[in-house]
C-alpha cells in the first residue's frame, strides 16, 4: 500500500510539472525575442442593399468576383419609378401653367371688351355734354323747354356714373388673382419639385455601384427575385477589412499600444507586416477557436492588427494564424 501511494504521488508531481511546463511555454518568447499569440483573419462585410424594395432586372457580378470602385453590382426593375417620375413632371408643369395664369389679369378678349366698353361710354357722355349745354343755351332763350334740358342733364350724369364704372371693370380685368390663390398654386409646384428630386433620387438607388475595391464573397438574390428594403443583394468583402484579430491576457495587454507593429504567419506566409489598431478594453473568455493547452487563458482581451491591402486580398478569412510581438 505504501508502495502504490508512493507511486501514485510520484506520477501526480510528474503531471503538476507538466501542466507548469505547458502554462510556462504558452506565450512564451522565441528565440527572436518575440511572443507568439494565436489568432485568426476577421472580415468585415459590406452589404450592398437598395434603400426600398423591387424586382431585381439583373446581377451584375458574382461570387469571387474581384470588382473595382464603382462597378455596378445590380439593378433593380425602373418602370414604376419612371412613370412616377414622369407623373409628377406632368403635374408641375401644369401647376406652373396655373401659377403663370393666375398672376395674370383676366383674358385677353375680356380686356378688349372692357377696353371697347369705355369707349362707348366716352361717346354717349362727350354727346350728351355736347346737347346739355346747347339745350341749356336754349332754354335760358326761352327756345326749347325745360323739360328737354332736364333730360340731356340727367343721361349727362348717367353716363359719368357709367365710365366710372367701365373704368372699375377694366382695373379688374387687369387684375390676377387672389393672392391666397396664387401662394397655394405656388406651394402646390414647390412640393412637386421636391417629389420630383425625390423620385430621381431613388431612380438612381435603383442601381447599385461598389463603393470601393472588393471581392465578391457571395451573392443572395438572383435576376427575377424580389429583394425587400435593406436586404443585402451582395457580399462584398474590402481587401482593408481584412484584418488579424488575436486575444491576449491581462498581464500583456498593458504592454500593447495604438500603432504596434507586429507580424503575422498564415497559409506559409511568415513575417507578414500588420499594426496593432484596436485594443479592446473589455475582457471576454476565451473563444473556443483559440482555446488549448498552450493557451489555456480563461479571460483574455481581444486585439486587432490592419494588413496591407495587397497583402490581405492573398489571405481567406477565417483562417487561423499567429501573432508575433516584441515586448
Amino acid at each position: 500500500m505504501n508502495g502504490r501511494y508512493k507511486s501514485s504521488g510520484f506520477l501526480l508531481k510528474i503531471i503538476i510539472c507538466f501542466v507548469f511546463f505547458i502554462l510556462f511555454v504558452s506565450c512564451k518568447p522565441t528565440n527572436t525575442g518575440k511572443i507568439v499569440f494565436p489568432g485568426y483573419l476577421e472580415g468585415e462585410f459590406v452589404y450592398s442593399s437598395a434603400s426600398f424594395g423591387g424586382m431585381i432586372k439583373d446581377v451584375c457580378v458574382k461570387r469571387g468576383d474581384e470588382i473595382k470602385e464603382g462597378q455596378i453590382i445590380f439593378v433593380l426593375d425602373k418602370t414604376s419609378k419612371e412613370t412616377e417620375l414622369d407623373f409628377y413632371n406632368f403635374a408641375l408643369t401644369a401647376s406652373l401653367s396655373m401659377v403663370k395664369d393666375l398672376q395674370k389679369g383676366m383674358q385677353e378678349p375680356y380686356v378688349r371688351a372692357a377696353e371697347a366698353n369705355i369707349g362707348s361710354v366716352i361717346a354717349l357722355k362727350d354727346w350728351y355734354n355736347i346737347n346739355y349745354k346747347r339745350y341749356g343755351w336754349l332754354v335760358s332763350k326761352n327756345a326749347q323747354p325745360q323739360t328737354e334740358y332736364e333730360k340731356y342733364k340727367y343721361n349727362l350724369e348717367k353716363y359719368s356714373k357709367d365710365l366710372e364704372e367701365a373704368i372699375a371693370n377694366l382695373d379688374i380685368a387687369n387684375l390676377p388673382a387672389r393672392e391666397d390663390r396664387i401662394s397655394a398654386a405656388i406651394a402646390l409646384s414647390n412640393a412637386l419639385k421636391e417629389k420630383i428630386e425625390n423620385a430621381k433620387w431613388e431612380l438612381s438607388q435603383m442601381t447599385q455601384y461598389a463603393p470601393q475595391q472588393a471581392l465578391v464573397f457571395d451573392t443572395i438574390y438572383h435576376k427575377g427575385e424580389y429583394a425587400g428594403a435593406g436586404q443585402p443583394v451582395a457580399i462584398l468583402l474590402p481587401p482593408e477589412n481584412i484584418k488579424a484579430r488575436f486575444f491576449v491576457s491581462g498581464n500583456v495587454l498593458n504592454k500593447l499600444k495604438i500603432g504596434q507593429k507586429v507580424s503575422v504567419s498564415a497559409l506559409g506566409k511568415n513575417d507578414i507586416p500588420a499594426v496593432i489598431n484596436y485594443i479592446s478594453s473589455k475582457v471576454e473568455y476565451t473563444p473556443p477557436v483559440i482555446y488549448s493547452e498552450q493557451n489555456r487563458d480563461k479571460l483574455v482581451y481581444m486585439i486587432e492588427a490592419s494588413i496591407k491591402s495587397d497583402i490581405a486580398k492573398t489571405l481567406p478569412v477565417g483562417q487561423p494564424i499567429q501573432v508575433s510581438i516584441v515586448l
